[in-house]
């Protein structure tokens, strides 16, 4: 559904997933309402094998 890219969080001094959705998909509201659900899902998840 989109690229993912590695990335540092300077404030939280930890590595992050950042992810980008496609040009053609990043119009339709109901992906990016899928990509903000996801985001808040993974984003309590602390583990250090993800």
């Amino acid at each position: 559904m989109g690229e993912v890219y590695r990335a540092r969080d300077t404030r939280l001094d930890r590595d992050v997933a950042v992810k980008v959705l496609p040009a053609n998909l990043s119009s339709d509201p109901n992906l990016r309402q899928r990509l903000e659900r996801e985001a808040k899902a993974v984003s309590k998840i602390s583990h250090p094998h993800i």
